[in-house]
């Protein structure tokens, strides 16, 4: 018994508390490295989810529900949070997520269209691309916003437009980033496109939820706590 008593009593090296909090891509690769499995557990949970296609909104909420007690490194269960994220924020989930993804639809629909009856690029294409582009941004900051600030939906969804724009480098930089995740995960061999799709939306998911929450975080909270103390 003495024998395990070495290795289960003696003290590890610990977390130096003089060392410099983790950021970008070393934050992004702990998170994938400590918590990779959970979140591949909650990415095969959203999916499974959205099969019957009406219940997308509230999925994602509780998705990035989970995610982002992640990314926050708060303590908890993967499927917990989201089932938790589930209950808490399915109305938010439809009152934002349905008119975000309608608009992307219609956007791509419209482009199909003036692509097929008009032939070449034409400025109603290149609007629907830059519309598109705009709602793209928002997007990263929506759900996340939505399931870690208490604001009406029509504030979500106004404060993700000034975050997506406002932040424009930065968000352009994490839509392009995403982008190229899902052209690589496009190009893989049939049947391992499937897999690259799932492993894509994982990756792509904790990237902007990263990204968000720095923002949110910065610009969001920041502000609520001066109203506060403003009051």
């Amino acid at each position: 018994m003495k024998f395990f008593d070495f290795f289960y009593t003696r003290e590890g090296r610990g977390i130096d508390k003089d060392a410099p909090v983790k950021t970008g891509m070393a934050l992004f690769a702990d998170i994938a490295a400590r918590d990779g499995w959970d979140i591949l557990k909650l990415t095969a949970m959203l999916f499974v989810c959205s099969i019957p296609l009406v219940t997308i909104p509230p999925a994602l909420a509780a998705y990035h529900a989970a995610l982002m007690r992640i990314v926050r490194d708060q303590p908890g269960d993967a499927m917990q949070d989201f089932r938790s994220g589930w209950r808490k924020n399915w109305k938010q989930g439809y009152a934002c997520g349905l008119p975000a993804l309608l608009l992307i639809g219609g956007l791509c629909f419209a482009m199909a269209f003036y692509a097929a009856h008009f032939g070449g690029v034409t400025s109603q294409f290149l609007l629907c691309i830059a519309l598109l582009v705009i709602c793209g941004l928002a997007w990263i900051y929506l759900f996340p916003l939505l399931t870690t600030v208490s604001l009406r939906a029509r504030d979500v969804c106004k404060n993700a437009l000034l975050l997506g724009i406002g932040r424009a480098p930065r968000s352009l930089a994490t839509l392009l980033g995403c982008a190229l995740l899902f052209f690589g995960a496009a190009l893989l061999p049939l049947g391992f496109d499937l897999l690259g799709f799932f492993v894509a939306t994982a990756l792509s998911s904790l990237v902007c939820d990263l990204v968000a929450w720095g923002d949110i975080r910065a610009y969001v909270l920041q502000d609520s706590d001066k109203t506060e103390g403003e009051g």
